[in-house]
This record gives structure tokens, sequence and C-alpha cells, in this order.
């Protein structure tokens, strides 16, 4: 009798290994089992593929049901902001009224800049266009905005260059989400996050110009083992929480643009970090095709 069963075991580092186990019995002239033949298949790498495709299909759900209150939250949020500028028009407030008129409003317009920033995740140009990488870096902040407040994150920010590249908003976004993110997950209450955009040269090639991106943090580093292998599909060190796809993801993004990312880190006690460096080359041709990748933005 042919059987056929899937099992799953532990390596010693800790991963699960899935594999498809066949048996089938080798009879002799008189029918008696004298061997069997065991084939082992590694489904793995298959079980992995499975769990993306599942957890993208949930993030591309959800991501639409985001787009949707969005768009339909805009329509009260500018009848309010309307209404806001009426009121501050009136000529019997007070300063204090005025005051509390002046923090609605501000309020109102974070939140509008919030949905803005949330559609634009979701929302893929049909088209490259020309990209202000501060711009980009910006809107990503914000869109962690809630998540760096929270944890009292110190962010600092040196845009030395207003270089502009070529592409596709919904791609070059991805990358530095999923930078950003990594390093937000990292830190503890009160680390700092540091971003940096300078006009600089290729390293590996100095006849190349561009724009290079640093983004940093004070975490507690990776760790050397992992170092070389966060690039890869499917690894992650978040368990549950991580697909392993976020940094093989805007790895792929990155070269596709001709461009690098590469990764410095330290866990040595005290002077413990990450940083990451993009390097985006100047774009002269626009020819460049639309990749649709909305898989999810941690590693």
């Amino acid at each position: 009798m042919v059987t056929d069963e899937e099992i799953e075991y532990v390596r010693g580092d800790g991963t699960p290994v899935f594999l498809s186990v066949s048996s089938a019995p080798i009879l002799d002239r008189e029918g008696r089992i004298t061997a069997a033949v065991i084939t082992f298949f590694d489904l793995t790498h298959r079980k992995g593929t499975e769990q993306v495709l599942r957890s993208t299909e949930k993030l591309a759900a959800t991501g639409r049901l985001a787009a949707s209150f969005c768009h339909e939250i805009n329509n009260p949020l500018q009848t309010l902001s309307g209404v806001l500028y009426l009121l501050g028009q009136s000529t019997g407030l007070g300063e204090a009224e005025r005051q509390h008129l002046a923090t609605a409003h501000a309020e109102l317009e974070r939140v509008a800049h919030l949905t803005t920033s949330m559609l634009g995740f979701y929302r893929p140009s049909p088209s490259p266009v020309d990209l202000k990488i501060c711009e980009i870096l910006d809107s990503v902040l914000n869109f962690y905005g809630p998540a760096i407040r929270s944890g009292k994150i110190i962010v600092e920010k040196r845009y030395d260059s207003e270089d502009v590249i070529h592409g596709f908003p919904s791609e070059i976004t991805q990358v530095f989400s999923n930078l950003v993110g990594n390093a937000l997950g990292a830190l503890t209450p009160e680390g700092t996050l540091e971003l940096h955009v300078i006009a600089s040269r290729d390293w590996g090639n100095p006849a190349r110009r561009g724009v290079r991106v640093f983004i940093a943090d004070n975490g507690p580093g990776i760790s050397a083992e992992n170092r070389r292998r966060i690039f890869e599909p499917f690894f992650t060190t978040k368990g549950e929480n991580g697909t392993g796809l976020g940094l093989w993801v805007a790895s792929g993004i990155v070269d596709k643009y001709g461009g690098w990312l590469r990764v410095r880190s330290s866990t040595q006690p005290g002077r413990s970090g990450t940083c990451f460096a993009v390097f985006f080359p100047e774009q002269k041709v626009s020819t460049m095709r639309h990749t649709a990748i909305t898989l999810d933005k941690s590693a």
C-alpha cells in the first residue's frame, strides 16, 4: 500500500521544515514485503508561498477597505473645514475662542493629511513621474506618526538634497515604508530615528550620480548571522508578525531602478544600531515598467 503524508520538524536553529513523505512497499514473488521505497519532498518554500499569498490577500482587502474609508470621510472633512473657516470670520469671538478654533483647524488638517497619505499608499500610479525623495519620506513619517508619538521616538531629519528621481510613487514609498517601519519596530521608547538625504555618487561607480538616503536607528542592532540573510525571501525575525518579504521586495524595487540597498549594524552594548543606505541613480529615461507589488511592509 502506498502512503503519502506531510510532516513537520524543527531544525536546530528553531526554524520549521515541512516535508511530504511517500512510501511504497517492494514485494517478492510470494507477495511478501521485503523492502520499501521512501521519498521525501521539501514543501517548506511552497508552504511559505501559500502563507504569504493568504497574508497578501488579507492585506489587499484591508488596503481597499482603508482607501474606501479615507475616500468617504474626505467630504465631511471638507465640510468641517468650511464650517471652521466661517466661524473664524465671526467678529464676536474672543481671543480664547479663536485659539480653540486654530487648534481645531490644525488637527483637522492633520487628519486630512493622514487620509491623503493612506490613499497614496494604496493607489498605484499608471506611469512614472518626477518624485522628490524628501516629500516621500515626510509622507511615510506622517503615516507612522501615531507610532512615533506613542513611542516618544525622536526623529532627526537632514535633507541636504532636493534631488528628483523618475519613478512610481507607490514603489518608492514602499521601499522607505519598509525601512522606516523596521527601524521603528527595533526602537525602544524614546529611541532615535535618523533620516539623511544627500546628493551622491555611486560607491561602486563614481561616474554615476544620484541621491543617497540613510535611515538609521539606535536599536539593538542586527546580529551578523541575521544580517547575512535579511534580504532573503521568507526570512524573518518577527515570527508570526512578519512575512519575511519586506526587505526582499524593497531590495528588488531598488535594483529595478538601477540602485542598491545596503546595511550596516552593530550589536555592541552602548553603540548598537542599524543603518540602511539606499542609492537611486539619476533617471535619464522614462521607459520604466510598473511592477505591482503590494506585499507586507515588514521584514
